[in-house]
């Protein structure tokens, strides 16, 4: 035997750990001794990537010699997006293959590329229609395990910029610093004390409070995504309670599809800035010849009501609220709904 090459059935590699999983304790066979096994076994590994390969799929790819990828297939380490980092080695050996500053951006952010883009970025060595069959004979690089390259230079400059980049894009949030943290301690510490430090991590923030209401979010979206796919009721009507900058904006989507909607504001002051805003967003469609002038003047006059208070709303298929973020406002605007849309 002189290779083993590793693949997943159907159309996935290895799509990476159930996230369901996540507030329970490690089982063994735990997967940083599976990806060192692998490093260590007597003969070259070679991935070959049929499909997705994502968290521990793509850690696992990581630690094979060499990886052949199928032109469909998308790889990445999302585990931020979760409210954790990846727990199997990703930190340490992406930096190591592609260097400190792509691993910022794919870690960081959670990035999912395509094939094209992961050969661009030396993660994979080749694309082939069919990874498993060219595998076999494909001439594997000359170099190292992943875990044995050396340790990329440090970039201070990159550091700091992958830690604004998530400030803006996750503020608040807990994982992608932490995700940054490791990488850039890939560059001064050796593998086994950053797999130590990263596997820290990845087990304080799996039953973090912020990765169980990230996760939840997940799951809801995607229950969200499955429902009305039998087609569902027909909206025809919407309230939406606040006229701001998010409120018209919404307002104004609905009415493009042809849903009546209510808009709702706390005084006369604010009705007429909700009017103002909603034939803002008209006038720069006309600008922007997405509409003429008298189309966007009937759509206004037709779709739109606006309303001082709860008192006299029509009977509508679904609310939206979009006041401020104050809490006890949101509960006023539920309570208020609550009543108000009952009534009608």
């Amino acid at each position: 035997m002189t290779r083993v090459v590793l693949t997943g059935a159907g159309k996935v590699f290895i799509a990476g750990a159930d996230a369901r999983e996540f507030a329970a304790p490690p089982v063994a066979p735990h997967l940083p001794d599976i990806i060192r096994r692998i490093e260590d076994f007597p003969v070259p590994v070679v991935a070959a990537i049929n499909g997705a390969a994502l968290g521990g799929g793509l850690e696992i790819a990581l630690a094979c010699r060499a990886r052949v990828v199928a032109p469909g297939a998308t790889l990445g380490l999302p585990e931020v997006t979760l409210g954790v980092v990846p727990g199997a080695g990703g930190t340490q050996l992406l930096p190591r293959l592609i260097g400190l500053e792509p691993a910022l951006s794919l870690i960081g952010e959670g990035r999912v590329i395509d094939a094209s883009e992961a050969q661009a970025l030396g993660l994979v060595d080749g694309v082939a229609a069919d990874p498993a069959t060219a595998a076999r004979t494909f001439a594997v690089p000359s170099r190292p395990a992943t875990g044995a390259l050396p340790a990329p230079p440090p970039d201070p400059g990159a550091v700091e910029a992958a830690r604004k980049q998530a400030a803006r894009r996750s503020p608040g949030q807990i994982a992608p610093l932490k995700a940054i943290d490791l990488v850039d301690a890939s560059t001064r510490l050796p593998l086994d004390e950053g797999l130590a430090l990263e596997r820290e991590t990845f087990l304080a923030l799996k039953t973090s409070d912020q990765a169980a209401a990230l996760r939840h979010v997940f799951f809801a979206e995607r229950a969200a995504m499955a429902q009305g796919k039998g087609g569902g009721a027909n909206i025809t009507s919407a309230v939406v309670v606040g006229g701001g900058t998010m409120g018209a904006g919404i307002a104004y989507a609905l009415a493009g599809d042809g849903i009546s909607v209510a808009l709702v504001e706390s005084d006369a002051a604010g009705v007429e800035r909700a009017r103002a805003n909603v034939a803002r967003l008209y006038a720069d469609a006309v600008k922007r010849g997405k509409t003429t002038v008298e189309a966007a003047e009937a759509e206004q006059a037709t779709r739109f009501s606006f309303h001082e208070g709860y008192g006299a709303l029509p009977p509508a298929d679904f609310a939206i609220e979009a006041v401020f973020e104050d809490m006890e406002v949101k509960r006023q605007v539920f309570a208020a709904l609550d009543a108000a849309l009952e009534a009608a």
